[in-house]
């Protein structure tokens, strides 16, 4: 009787597993969908340069209390504000990077396609910079 009862336990845990694995795979999915590159004729990503300084997003009114919470990231020089992706950037980068520092940034532009995102929920943003060169302006 016991290896039949393991036999039994193995096929429920491989089961949960491959549920579990499709879940996760299904949600994975349906987030990675809220940001695209907007692209111009064809496959060739939308490229910018900004110059501004890296200050606190702005939050958008909601009836939640006031929290003095700060989400960093470039407010350029015409005012609008771009929260900033540097996951390819030297991580030791964040630590240098003070409020109101000059900077100019340039990348791939992600455009948040839903209107529901909760980037666009919390913060007054025009997108999401995904910065392939930085560079301090004294």
């Amino acid at each position: 009787m016991p290896i039949k009862k393991n036999k039994y336990n193995l096929a429920v845990a491989i089961f949960l597993s491959l549920i579990f694995l499709f879940l996760t795979y299904s949600a994975w999915k349906q987030f990675s969908r809220r940001f695209i590159i907007r692209q111009r004729g064809g496959d060739i990503p939308v490229y910018v340069s900004l110059k501004g300084e890296y200050a606190c997003l702005p939050n958008r009114p909601t009836d939640a209390p006031v929290t003095l919470e700060c989400a960093l990231g470039l407010k350029s020089n015409n005012g609008s504000y771009y929260a900033l992706d540097m996951t390819d950037q030297d991580p030791t980068m964040s630590s240098v990077l003070q409020a109101g520092q000059k900077m100019e940034v340039s990348g791939g532009m992600l455009y948040i396609t839903d209107k529901n995102s909760w980037a666009l929920k919390k913060y007054d943003i025009k997108g999401v910079l995904k910065v392939e060169k930085l560079k301090l302006v004294h």
